[in-house]
């Protein structure tokens, strides 16, 4: 028996059509479709509960709206997995599109801020350098300053030292001359009294001759014509003596030595004198005054009288107190040689004192 014959199966060709092609997106969207463009498609979206009214139609929110649309029935697994695929990339470009929105943002928030910040970081290197530029003048200076204290300091002590030095020699030079003044003063009229005397004590001397005992001794020398004989020299010491007037001025008075020049003291005394020249009284004029170093001073009046009525108690006293009230006028004393004084002397004995007197 022959082997059958095989069969021939004949599957049913498909026209070829366009929709199984890829379709241009002009062609797509031009499809008769209840949604033609964005108005209507918020809106069939908004009918279908795939995005809320309230939310704008954002890259994000539209990225959500994909992802409820694969959960719609009836779409296959490549549908769906093609509209997942969208969404993720929406959802990334999204992503991409907000983070480029606030880089532009954050960039023209910041960028005057950038440029105040550039200008303040220029103004604050230019600043820096200049307080660098003073701090190393200030330093510089500062040791400027050290070194000008130091000499300043040095220069005061070596003037406080030519000071002192110029003190003392001040000072003894006011000494100096205040011993030079009085002394050369004094010999001045030391000599002009000794010449007057002379001649004073010549007329009176020869005048008394007859009288004896010291003026007869005294006569003898000048008859001599020897006017420089020790007697006529101790007559003229003891008159010029009698014409002085002894005071003593305390170390502490304005008078003292070396507070008041020559001259002032002088005129002192001359005020002083004043206050007791009356009518009555003799020629108060001076000779001559000098001043020792201990504070003591003699007033040399031209007349005898005119000493005595200076040393008069009330005189004396009025004198004193115009002058210094502290001040004393001292009588002169003189020194006495008695010989024959027996050790079992009593001075209080009149009888002893009478026995002295006839010894010498």
């Amino acid at each position: 028996m022959p082997p059958p014959k095989a069969k021939t199966i004949q599957k049913a060709t498909t026209p070829p059509t366009r929709s199984l092609s890829r379709l241009e997106v002009n062609e797509i969207i031009t499809t008769d479709s209840e949604v033609t463009d964005a108005v209507s498609a918020k809106e069939y979206l908004i009918q279908t509960a795939m995005a809320i009214s309230s939310k704008p139609f954002s890259t994000d929110n539209l990225s959500d709206t994909l992802f409820h649309i694969t959960q719609m029935p009836g779409v296959t697994a490549p549908v769906q997995t093609a509209i997942r695929a969208v969404a993720f990339l929406l959802e990334e470009a999204a992503e991409v599109e907000t983070a480029d929105k606030v880089a532009k943002l954050v960039i023209t928030a910041i960028s005057s801020h950038i440029a105040k910040i550039q200008d303040a970081s220029e103004s604050i290197t230019e600043a820096t350098t200049q307080l660098n530029s003073t701090q190393e003048k200030i330093s510089n200076t500062s040791v400027n300053i050290v070194e000008t204290l130091e000499t300043i300091t040095t220069t005061t002590t070596q003037l406080n030292t030519a000071q002192e030095k110029i003190m003392e020699l001040t000072s003894s030079l006011n000494s100096h001359n205040t011993e030079t003044t009085t002394g050369s003063v004094t010999i001045d009229s030391r000599l002009e009294k000794v010449q007057e005397v002379v001649i004073t004590l010549t007329t009176q001397v020869k005048e008394a001759s007859q009288q004896g005992g010291y003026k007869a001794a005294l006569l003898k020398g000048l008859d001599n014509d020897n006017p420089d004989s020790p007697t006529t020299r101790r007559a003229a010491r003891n008159t010029i003596k009698k014409c002085q007037v002894l005071i003593d001025i305390p170390k502490d008075s304005h008078l003292a030595p070396g507070k008041v020049s020559h001259e002032q003291l002088v005129k002192k005394i001359q005020e002083a004198l004043k206050t007791i020249n009356k009518d009555d009284s003799p020629n108060l004029d001076i000779r001559s005054v000098s001043q020792f170093r201990n504070g003591g001073t003699i007033i040399e009046m031209k007349t005898q009288e005119a000493a005595e009525y200076l040393k008069n108690k009330d005189n004396k006293n009025e004198f004193i107190n115009a002058l210094d009230p502290n001040a004393t006028i001292k009588e002169r004393s003189y020194p006495v040689v008695i010989q024959f004084v027996p050790l079992t002397f009593n001075p209080d004995s009149a009888e002893h004192l009478q026995d002295l007197e006839q010894e010498n």
